[in-house]
């Protein structure tokens, strides 16, 4: 909080100290007919390089993204080579077939089934 009050009072201060005139110009006037050609310079190449710069990320940027996407589009065929098939089953949708486990069930196996969907339900 100090440092901030400190700041504030040496800004005004030096404010006023340069706006004291001398020969009808203020000493910030005299000061910047003096250093005004090296600031520009100092622009220039500050600007310059910023150009150059964003030129430069641009360019690579593009170059990035150009190979992105491929420049059209692709027809892929999806095969699969096999000499083995699935049996063929014929089965109506309409019928009211359900489906038989494979293979036979024991007695037993038939009797602990019931148990646990007696016990479920």
């Amino acid at each position: 909080m100090i440092s901030t009050i400190k700041t504030i009072f040496l800004f005004i201060g030096i404010y006023f100290v340069l706006s004291i005139p001398i020969n009808d110009r203020t000493i910030f006037e005299h000061s910047y007919s003096y250093t005004a050609p090296y600031t520009n310079q100092i622009f220039a190449v500050v600007h310059s390089f910023g150009k150059d710069v964003t030129q430069k990320t641009s360019s690579f940027s593009r170059k990035i993204f150009s190979n992105s996407t491929p420049p059209r589009p692709i027809k892929i065929q999806d095969s699969v080579r096999s000499q083995q098939a699935a049996p063929v089953r014929n089965v109506d949708e309409n019928s009211e077939e359900k489906e038989e486990p494979i293979g036979e069930y024991t007695s037993e196996e038939i009797e602990s089934l019931k148990q646990i969907l007696n016990n479920d339900l």
